[in-house]
């Protein structure tokens, strides 16, 4: 199963023209743009209203383009998408290590306590 999707809002009234709405960052109401889209995780998507529709992240520009070729009968334009999305992948890059850090600091914590021991198999 993949680990981050986008949530799209699948009621009548969440369409923008003919283009999908989706749960914007930090919860700042409906975008359009992916790059404006905030990313859950399989239970935070999951814990949602049962209109939301979780699009899983990993899928990628060719893989979200068919999807919405197959379903809304709309064709996308992706020549750009990685122009478009390389600033977000490097905050996302910068946020994740960040987060990274903070949860290994307790981990980083038993290391330096347990250094010097010796235990059987170690």
């Amino acid at each position: 199963m993949d680990d981050q999707f986008y949530l799209q809002d699948s009621r009548n009234h969440a369409y923008v023209g003919d283009g999908l709405s989706f749960w914007g960052f930090g919860g700042s109401g409906y975008v359009t743009d992916l790059a404006k889209a905030q990313v859950f995780t399989w239970g935070g998507a999951r814990d949602h209203r049962d209109t939301d529709i979780p699009w899983p992240n990993a899928w990628g520009p060719g893989r979200v383009c068919e999807f919405v070729l197959d379903w809304y009968g709309t064709k996308l334009d992706v020549s750009h998408w990685a122009r478009d999305w390389a600033p977000i992948w490097s905050a996302i890059a910068k946020a994740v290590d960040i987060l990274d850090a903070k949860a290994l600091q307790p981990v980083g914590a038993v290391i330096v306590r347990m250094d010097g021991r010796q235990h059987d198999g170690w």
